[in-house]
């Protein structure tokens, strides 16, 4: 039994963060995954793996091949990444040429050259930079070389034994070979790396125009050809089913700080911890002020680092269960970055507030913008990286119905 509080679990979300900064067109896996391998559970029970509640209706896991489909899914993505490893790639040839070619002095310290040049990643890093996992069996199993073979084990029809790969096996990406001929060739011509998909409609200075406007006359922002463009960008994503499909069934979680000894309502479910009425809430990262936003991560562990505690205060938390699929604006994945390194999208939408004041923080203008528009074209909401722990996913509800897709199970300290 796996439960939404287990260990285990934490591969779950480290999956989802994968998704929702590089690759939302996967968020189909996760979506079948629970669909396929979850259990509702018809009365509240006690995990038998962790020993944490389980509420009714809430969803767990009861089947050994889950694992067995999440590690195949690491390992084929991971994967599609390799353009060469050490046995095929051009830096080993060279390396190997270094080694053996006569070209160098007894005295020439070769290795540090290679050493110095090399650009490899072991697995074992791989993985970790990847999804934030350490190195697992079977997902090294699931890897290989798209180029030579090497990791894909025996292959009976060309009796050839390729081997496994093993957490020191080196490979190489489009970034590291990149990397490797920018070191060994000098200087290059400016390597075409991946951009965000603004980087072709939008320049940094435009964006940031359009902040400053924002801040200057809000009510006339939408006329900005910034504001247009971005708002062609968004809406076209939406279009072509560019969303994080957030899985019915899904557990996710909220809290907030009460006065020591509040009260917890029973029943019906408490109102205070759905979001606050309209009018009410101060400046949010997704949110103007006053304007009514439910936020929700998907795992509980996050929510002290995201709210602090006052003096005086506790936390209360509430426990979602989403009834049915939800489209989330993968924001990450848009904003990614530019077509150099002055170009940080990601900075718009990510910087932490350096201010406590709740009535205006100048870091949440961009993603204010952005959130506008997405309720406008249809998103419920966006699925954005915490800025306080980034292997959490949080959770932005813009529109949604409490009574037939997103309901509240449980309310606890």
């Amino acid at each position: 039994m796996i439960c939404t509080r287990c260990d285990e679990f934490k591969k779950v979300l480290a999956v989802e963060e994968y998704i929702v900064r590089s690759a939302p067109e996967k968020g189909n896996f996760l979506e079948e995954l629970f669909d396929e391998f979850s259990v509702n559970q018809e009365v509240e029970s006690i995990c038998q793996n962790c020993s944490n509640k389980i509420s009714k209706s809430e969803s767990y896991f009861d089947d050994d091949e889950l694992m067995e489909r999440l590690y195949h899914f690491i390992g084929e993505q991971l994967t599609s990444k390799i353009e060469g490893c050490q046995f095929c790639s051009q830096p080993s040839e060279i390396f190997t040429s270094m080694r053996h070619g006569g070209f160098f002095d007894e005295e020439d310290d070769v290795e540090g050259m290679i050493d110095d040049l090399d650009t490899s990643i072991e697995v074992g890093e791989f993985i970790y930079d990847q999804f934030d996992l350490d190195t697992i069996d079977e997902i090294v199993k699931s890897m290989y070389c798209p180029v030579c073979g090497f990791g894909s084990g025996p292959n009976y029809d060309e009796k050839i034994d390729y081997g496994f790969f093993d957490e020191f096996s080196k490979i190489y990406t489009k970034e590291s070979l990149d990397e490797f001929d920018e070191r060994f060739y000098g200087e290059i011509e400016e390597i075409e790396k991946e951009v965000s998909l603004l980087a072709n409609e939008l320049t940094m200075e435009e964006l940031v125009d359009l902040k400053d406007e924002y801040i200057q006359n809000k009510l006339y922002v939408s006329q900005n050809k910034a504001f247009l463009s971005l708002e062609e960008v968004i809406k076209s994503l939406y279009e072509k089913g560019g969303y994080y499909p957030l899985a019915s069934g899904r557990t996710i979680f909220r809290t907030r700080t009460m006065e020591l000894g509040y009260q917890i309502s029973e029943s019906p479910p408490d109102d205070k911890l759905w979001e606050p009425p309209y009018g009410v809430s101060g400046h949010g990262r997704y949110n103007d002020i006053g304007v009514s936003v439910l936020y929700c991560a998907n795992n509980l562990d996050v929510l002290q680092e995201e709210v602090p505690l006052d003096q005086g205060k506790e936390y209360v938390y509430a426990k979602f269960i989403l009834s049915k699929t939800l489209k989330m604006f993968p924001i990450n994945f848009v904003f990614k970055r530019g077509k150099d390194k002055q170009s940080d999208f990601d900075g718009l939408i990510s910087q932490p507030s350096k201010s406590d004041s709740k009535s205006f923080r100048i870091e949440y203008i961009m993603s204010n913008i952005v959130a506008a528009i997405c309720s406008k074209i249809g998103y419920n909401g966006i699925a954005y990286k915490s800025t306080k722990c980034l292997e959490s996913i949080n959770y932005a509800f813009l529109r949604f119905d409490k009574e037939n897709e997103l309901t509240m199970v449980e309310v606890f300290k």
